[in-house]
């Protein structure tokens, strides 16, 4: 659908979720997201997915929780902190709504979580906003320049290689601390709950999500509203 920065959160105040996963690929990205953007490419071709795949979610650079029709609690540079969509949003951007989800219950049917779940992942998200957790700047900056530079194209490691940690609190990572912090995936192994493993391209095509939502960010004049 297309909607404008501020249409973007009363048209979607039914179909989302406080706790849902919001994914953001911007219209006019600056340095680092093209450089994440870079990135993202080539983590996505190290899981060997297909080239069409890949370029259809590797400028997914960001990610956010969803709290209200109002706004989104977000990790993000300077600090943890609540935003509002209208100054979140700008025209080009695309925004990609998604739930966790446990695929494997209850036969092939894709169960979302409860909103109790969702709820309690809204909680953890803003009381870091509320906190005003600084962002690792320094540690963004070595995952995606050095550590990829070198550790991958220089010596040919995978991303799980070289972010094999437990220590990372940038955006997607907290997204996902927060989902099995509330028991989103009841069963996860322990290899599979490490945050740092989940960046935001891969939030993007994560088999654990169910898309709830696609939204092209227009102009005022020039919104149509309309449905996939």
């Amino acid at each position: 659908m297309n909607l404008t920065p501020t249409t973007f959160g009363h048209a979607l105040a039914n179909t989302c979720r406080p706790g849902d996963l919001v994914l953001y690929k911007y219209g006019n990205p600056g340095p680092v997201a093209w450089m994440i953007t870079r990135c993202h490419a080539r983590m996505l071709a190290d899981l060997g997915l297909h080239y069409d795949i890949i370029e259809a979610n590797k400028a997914f650079t960001h990610a956010g929780t969803w709290i209200s029709s109002a706004r989104s609690a977000e990790m993000t540079s300077p600090h943890a902190r609540f935003i509002t969509w209208v100054d979140r949003l700008s025209v080009g951007d695309e925004v990609l709504i998604r739930r966790p989800c446990n695929p494997h219950m209850d036969g092939n049917d894709v169960v979302e979580i409860d909103e109790a779940t969702g709820a309690k992942m809204a909680k953890y998200a803003s009381a870091d906003a509320r906190a005003k957790l600084d962002y690792p700047e320094r540690e963004i900056i070595r995952y995606y320049a050095w550590s990829w530079g070198i550790r991958k194209l220089t010596f040919g490691e995978k991303f799980g290689q070289i972010f094999d940690n437990d220590t990372s609190d940038v955006c997607s990572d907290s997204y996902w601390g927060y989902a099995i912090k509330s028991g989103a995936w009841p069963g996860i192994s322990e290899t599979d709950a490490i945050p740092a493993g989940y960046y935001p391209a891969r939030l993007a095509i994560s088999n654990r999500f169910v898309t709830i939502a696609r939204v092209q960010i227009v102009g005022e004049t020039t919104a149509k509203g309309d449905e996939e």
